[in-house]
């Protein structure tokens, strides 16, 4: 076996770097980034290939998978499909999709940053995106291509639509990923093929994430380091029901369709549904449908009890409560059956089931509980400007539903609140 085999050239870590080729910065960063070990431990694996390779270099790792049967009985087991996932942790996102999945779909092909190409025993496993890159660069783009026909001919892809691995995001004062990649999911409506979500739990470091804030490459580059930390870590993968094609071919605006999917994925980490009713335009039944039954009362005061570290004020026999969707999965219900209920009372209800949409999934929902009745008593959404915008830009406003809104809008929108 030869022991020389590396991960990274010291070319292509010049390169990441912004560093000349030969700059003698670059021996020491392939030590402080963590690369010369993980490189040793790549060597240690042996000449193993396939799924064989990954389960040791997970095992060498340190890393231990969590995943239920009954999600791996999801994954349709024949066919062109595609699994969008959330991007926690970089390149071990990568080979726990090949490792769980490959036993369900042994084509499987992960669309992954070029470092996972360069594991000679899984070169044919990746489809290489180079992260230092955008998609419109030659090798990027040469990516995309391979996995549009790789998908074309039946087989089975994965796919990390952020482009890049989650990070600490001032705006959501949470860890999450950011904005997923619109030529991504250009491809997989393209591609025609049922979606499957895969939600992976957890993040990096503390130290990663403060990396990442002072900049974004110190962030990239301590990614090998982060591998070496998850030594006795166990990661959680949820795998959530198949999307059909035609549900997915529904969509005729991409910006849309990301949203939904990521939805969708991130839906898997909390109680919280969505469907696709919730990201359609403003069309309403004519004809009233029958209004949801309520969520067990029993869910609603262990959800409020769950929830005092979002409690804002108390007046009287109500508490007052700020809190994102995805704490308030039967609250939220709740609500959408309460407004649905309210408004057809004076005619203006939207003759669905319940009266909720896709912005309910990222606003933050301000309700009254009543402490003494046990009930909701009130409640007003609120989209916080900059997340929103962040997240989606301007099309992420209900407001734009209404109304047209050039470029320039969005430094306003930025800076305020939507209510409603």
């Amino acid at each position: 076996m030869d022991q020389q085999r590396r991960i990274v050239r010291p070319a292509e870590l010049a390169k990441a770097s912004h560093m000349r080729p030969g700059d003698p910065r670059i021996t020491l960063l392939t030590e402080v980034s963590g690369l010369r070990k993980l490189e040793r431990v790549y060597n240690e694996v042996g000449d193993r290939h396939g799924d064989d390779f990954v389960r040791v270099l997970l095992e060498q790792l340190g890393v231990h998978l969590e995943v239920d049967p009954d999600d791996l009985a999801r994954v349709p087991k024949q066919g062109g499909v595609a699994f969008v996932a959330n991007h926690p942790y970089g390149a071990v996102d990568g080979l726990a999709l090949l490792h769980v999945l490959s036993g369900v779909r042994p084509d499987l092909k992960v669309m992954a940053n070029f470092l996972l190409q360069q594991l000679e025993p899984l070169a044919d496993s990746f489809i290489g995106v180079n992260p230092f890159e955008q998609l419109k660069v030659r090798s990027s783009f040469q990516g995309m291509r391979a996995a549009l026909q790789h998908l074309g001919e039946g087989g089975a892809l994965g796919v990390f639509p952020a482009g890049e691995v989650s990070s600490y995001r001032t705006e959501l004062k949470a860890v999450a990923d950011p904005r997923w990649k619109a030529p991504v999911i250009k491809l997989i409506r393209q591609a025609g093929v049922p979606v499957v979500p895969v939600w992976f739990d957890g993040s990096n470091s503390f130290l990663f994430h403060v990396l990442g804030m002072i900049h974004p490459d110190l962030r990239t580059l301590a990614l090998p380091k982060e591998m070496l930390r998850m030594k006795g870590r166990k990661v959680r993968i949820r795998i959530g029901r198949p999307i059909p094609a035609a549900e997915v071919g529904a969509f005729t605006d991409t910006e849309r369709l990301g949203r939904f999917l990521r939805a969708k994925t991130y839906a898997l980490g909390s109680g919280v549904q969505v469907r696709r009713e919730q990201f359609r335009p403003l069309r309403f039944p004519k004809e009233p449908k029958p209004i949801v039954d309520p969520p067990a009362q029993e869910l609603l005061e262990q959800e409020v009890a769950g929830i005092e570290d979002l409690k804002v004020s108390t007046q009287g026999e109500f508490d007052l409560y700020l809190a994102p969707s995805e704490r308030i999965p039967a609250m939220l219900r709740a609500i959408g059956r309460a407004r649905e209920e309210t408004f057809r009372a004076v005619g203006e209800g939207t003759n669905k089931a319940i009266d909720l949409d896709e912005y309910d999934l990222y606003y933050d929902h301000l309700f009254l509980w009543d402490r003494e009745k046990k009930r909701l008593a009130g409640a007003y959404r609120i989209g916080d400007g900059r997340r929103i915008v962040r997240r989606y830009g301007k099309r992420g406003f209900y407001t734009h539903t209404l109304f047209r809104m050039d470029r320039g809008m969005e430094k306003v929108l930025g800076q305020a609140f939507e209510l409603g």
